[in-house]
């Protein structure tokens, strides 16, 4: 995981280990292709449609902050209005947040409703026998590998927190973890369920953290913390349920990134990274250190990698050829896209963090 080896650049280099500290160790890029996951021009209208929908309903639902979530600084400017949703860009600690405050039970909503958690669009990704098993290679295994590498070790259990259908779960059981889940949306719950994995359905507050979390040797969080009001929260009460030492895996959107761009370029296209009513919070690697630190998790190391490539160029693609099919040469950029991908990813310009950590309260 030395950055010695690859071509990241001493400015972005440098920029990461005055954020991030000296001794944290890097990671760079992962092979990944959308295509393989049917995320296709016709995906991502579909997709882009239904968030439209739901940030309108969204919308009713909520009130404007007048502060940074993180910081509580006064000082924001609007960066990019995405499905109606703006998102500011705090100028003392530099995190991007929707501006929509929700109301209370409004992001619950969004996982006990069907009609509220675009349903038709994702259960083409997400509840696919076929897909599934290549998420479990794709997206899975990565990530368990990743970790069991830095952690050393398999022995102990591995919680996941919003856990989806459960490829984490697979690959971290055949890797030698015991496992279990914890999912908000009913029909994931039900598909990992039938699949033979151990997951329940709920949402993890600090209340039930010491019952859930207690045992667990590693405790993950993939894509789940942008999506709630206060990220800070749950990951105190989940430093506050767990054994000082506790590994906690985090993965979150990453901002800058080339993806952030193409947000910007194609706000009416946004299918992820910058993404209401889902996301409201993107985060710069400063405030995500920052909410560790708040929440009690030292860094260890760090994971950069992204779809940024894949993304703009498919954005790019739906939105001017809509219902046409894409030409040959299209799927040549395609092929390379994880050469010009791990390029962005050593610049600094990745629209994805995995970071481990380790609890330091109790």
């Amino acid at each position: 995981m030395s950055p010695a080896s690859s071509g990241v650049s001493s400015s972005s280099l440098q920029k990461l280990r005055q954020i991030w500290g000296s001794n944290v160790s890097l990671k760079f890029s992962k092979p990944f292709d959308i295509r393989m996951l049917n995320r296709d021009s016709a995906w991502r209208r579909s997709i882009a449609s239904d968030q439209a929908v739901l940030s309108a309903r969204f919308a009713v639902n909520s009130t404007r902050r007048t502060m940074c979530p993180l910081c509580n600084g006064s000082d924001s400017s609007r960066v990019m209005v995405v499905h109606g949703v703006s998102y500011l860009e705090c100028a003392t600690c530099s995190h991007l947040y929707s501006e929509l405050i929700p109301l209370e039970g409004a992001v619950q909503s969004l996982y006990d409703d069907s009609e509220g958690s675009d349903a038709s669009s994702q259960a083409k990704i997400y509840l696919d026998d076929t897909l599934f098993a290549r998420r479990i290679e794709m997206i899975g295994r990565p990530k368990v590998d990743f970790v069991t590498e830095v952690i050393g070790s398999t022995a102990g259990e591995w919680l996941d927190i919003g856990c989806g259908t459960g490829e984490v779960l697979v690959a971290a059981r055949d890797a030698g973890w015991h496992v279990r889940g914890i999912e908000a949306d009913i029909r994931f719950v039900d598909f990992a369920q039938m699949r033979g994995l151990p997951v329940e359905h709920g949402f993890v507050t600090g209340d039930n953290s010491s019952s859930l979390i207690r045992e667990a040797t590693v405790v993950s969080l993939f894509n789940l913390v942008e999506h709630l009001e206060d990220p800070v929260g749950l990951l105190k009460a989940i430093v506050a349920g767990a054994r000082r030492g506790t590994w906690v895996v985090i993965e979150v959107p990453r901002h800058p990134s080339l993806s952030s761009l193409s947000n910007l370029l194609f706000p009416s296209l946004s299918a992820r990274h910058i993404y209401p009513p889902d996301h409201l919070h993107v985060f710069t690697d400063a405030s995500l250190r920052q909410v560790l630190g708040q929440a009690g998790i030292s860094p260890f190391a760090l994971w950069l990698f992204g779809q940024d490539i894949q993304d703009f160029v498919m954005t790019g693609v739906s939105h001017q050829l809509r219902e046409q099919p894409l030409p040959r040469f299209v799927d040549q950029i395609l092929d390379a896209a994880p050469q010009l991908q791990q390029c962005v990813d050593e610049a600094g310009l990745s629209d994805t963090i995995v970071v481990v950590g380790r609890t330091v309260g109790n």
